[in-house]
């Protein structure tokens, strides 16, 4: 009976996908298995920030995780060298001010096309 085959065949179509979908789920779970070398533990942060770099031009780029000593932003800009004034706004709040940061940026690492990780460590924070 064809109807019945095809429901058999969907059932076995929806269990290969829940399979797949918890072994990458748990592949992406577990730790990097590098050697960290980081005093500060980074925290996962992901939030759009303003990024002012050096002559001026103002970006929007991604925060993807901050440290007391630095953060890492990913776009479409590479900022390796550069002094930025990163913006992160208020959560739930966009008439308070936020925060403001100067970091410099030590590495970029191109992450796909046109769109690139920027590790900087903090400077300065200034008032909002």
């Amino acid at each position: 009976m064809p109807t019945r085959d095809a429901a058999r065949e969907e059932r076995r179509r929806q269990r290969r996908i829940r399979i797949a979908a918890r072994e990458l789920v748990r592949a992406y779970r577990q730790p990097p298995a590098t050697d960290e070398r980081r005093e500060n533990h980074r925290v996962p942060f992901v939030q759009s920030v303003q990024v002012q770099a050096e002559d001026g031009s103002v970006y929007r780029l991604l925060t993807l995780d901050l440290s007391p000593t630095g953060l890492r932003l990913v776009g479409s800009r590479r900022l390796l060298g550069q002094k930025v004034t990163v913006h992160i706004p208020a959560p739930d709040q966009p008439a308070a001010p936020g925060w403001k940061f100067v970091a410099r940026i030590l590495w970029t690492c191109a992450v796909g096309d046109d769109l690139f990780e920027n590790g900087g460590t903090f400077l300065d924070a200034m008032p909002p």
